[in-house]
């Protein structure tokens, strides 16, 4: 026999495992993506946009799980913040970024994944970007497949009025 599990969220555990100060620093647009160990062609696309920020941005840090920082380029480690996994008593710390990227390459294993990883940055604050495979019929959050439209769109959130706007949208629907 095959049993589903639908994948769901505890937001007021995930909560808990929050932080006061989180990643923020004033002037500072911090990115973040979480995860575990995975084929690196997943974030291939989004990594190539994180570099081309880096370069023409001085305002921008990137937050990583310390698998993922391990594998950046010499151009992106000097701007990278390295997290190690949590327990899920301090997982929620990891995702307090201003954008969250959810980054998968569109395969059929991929396109079996779950939306989680973008409910938890947004229940954590931040602004979610996906890719279209995963997360295009989430509510509020945008996707972007190429490099071009991942480094538009980090480009767009660093702007925290937009951001704000995102992030009340992702609110609403966890209300409803």
């Amino acid at each position: 026999p095959v049993f589903m599990v639908p994948n769901d969220i505890d937001i007021e555990k995930f909560k808990t495992t929050l932080t006061v100060e989180g990643f923020r620093e004033e002037g500072i647009i911090t990115v973040g993506w979480a995860g575990g160990r995975r084929n690196l062609q997943d974030l291939e696309v989004m990594l190539e946009a994180w570099t081309l920020l880096a370069e023409k941005h001085q305002n921008i840090r990137f937050v990583v799980t310390d698998w993922l920082s391990k594998h950046l380029s010499p151009k992106l480690q000097e701007k990278v913040v390295s997290v190690k996994w949590a327990s899920t008593d301090k997982y929620g710390a990891g995702m307090q970024v201003d954008i969250g990227c959810c980054s998968v390459n569109n395969t059929p294993f991929a396109s079996r994944k779950s939306p989680i990883k973008a409910w938890e940055f947004s229940t954590a604050g931040a602004a979610v970007i996906g890719t279209t495979n995963v997360y295009g019929e989430e509510p509020g959050i945008v996707t972007a497949d190429t490099v071009e439209e991942w480094t538009k769109i980090i480009e767009y959130y660093m702007n925290p009025e937009v951001r704000g706007f995102a992030w009340d949208l992702f609110d609403q629907h966890v209300r409803a």
